[in-house]
């Protein structure tokens, strides 16, 4: 019976770190747009006098590098935390693995 548990408690685990994952996904590409719109409707609202003065590849090399280099630190931020939870989650069902060897497979 224990081990029927366990198990269910292991599937358990697991989808909600799927749907946490997806969840995270969904979040993360709401706000990259949000950003990208922003930013783009701030463009719009530049002056004519803007344009004339700045070189057009410079002001798209800005867009594509800003955002990109703030999408890469929010990326490997997010997998940290998650490598440290994963850890923190392996190390506690470790341990009920430890407390459940009673079981027979």
């Amino acid at each position: 019976m224990r081990c029927v548990l366990f198990a269910a408690a292991s599937v358990a685990s697991f989808v909600v770190n799927v749907v946490s994952g997806l969840r995270y996904t969904r979040v993360s590409a709401d706000i990259l747009f949000d950003m990208r719109l922003e930013m783009y409707r701030h463009l719009q609202r530049l002056s004519p006098r803007f344009y004339a003065r700045t070189r057009l590849g410079d002001v798209m090399s800005r867009i594509n590098n800003d955002i990109g280099e703030i999408q890469r630190i929010a990326a490997e931020t997010a997998l940290a935390l998650g490598r440290q939870r994963a850890v923190s989650r392996r190390h506690g069902r470790d341990a009920r693995v430890a407390r459940t060897c009673g079981c027979s497979w």
